[in-house]
């Protein structure tokens, strides 16, 4: 015989949602459901998935935009990297092979030629000198032997016992050159030092 519901109870509550044959056929199927829907109103059981769900998607956007530059660009992020990898360690000899020699930088409302940032970088530093750079390119183009980047620049420096940290938004342009990339020129726009 089957049992009536009460009209004056609501017609989903827990009791109904576990006994009731339709959810009992569901949830042979998809548990993980069945479970959320019984305990709906359980605030930490649903932070917890709620937070699931978002590193989820953290993950996926994540791994989506590092893979969507091709194999060229990245060769030609890579060259960027040399550039600024050279620039931390003061190396003059780096800093031309992965520039052009008319290379322009504009730098704080200037421009610098290749030998004014070799002179800007090569000089005495504390022995504790530290750079470390870190790149999210925004994009990459390429269009035959001319290439475009754009990209955020975070760089954590230590000096003196003091760490800064600074943050650009810089635009590069590279033109190939015997079958390498060099950067034709650099504008750099500072957005935060720390």
């Amino acid at each position: 015989m089957k049992e009536e519901q009460n009209k004056d109870s609501p017609p989903f509550t827990d009791n109904n949602l576990q006994q009731g044959p339709l959810l009992n056929k569901f949830s042979t199927y998809a548990p993980i459901v069945d479970n959320r829907i019984k305990n709906r109103n359980n605030p930490m059981q649903n932070q917890i998935f709620k937070l699931s769900l978002l590193l989820i998607a953290i993950c996926i956007s994540t791994i989506v935009h590092a893979q969507s530059f091709n194999k060229q660009e990245q060769i030609v992020q890579q060259t960027i990297i040399k550039l600024f990898d050279a620039l931390s360690n003061s190396d003059a000899a780096g800093l031309r092979l992965h520039s052009t020699a008319d290379v322009n930088f504009y730098e704080y409302g200037e421009v610098w030629t290749i030998d004014t940032l070799i002179h800007k970088v090569t000089f005495v530093k504390p022995a504790d000198f530290k750079r470390t750079n870190m790149f999210d390119f925004v994009n990459t183009t390429i269009d035959g032997n001319t290439a475009w980047a754009t990209y955020y620049l975070q760089s954590a420096i230590k000096r003196n016992g003091k760490q800064e940290l600074v943050k650009w938004m810089e635009t590069v342009v590279l033109v190939k050159q015997k079958k390498q990339w060099k950067i034709k020129l650099l504008h750099s726009s500072l957005i935060k030092r720390t």
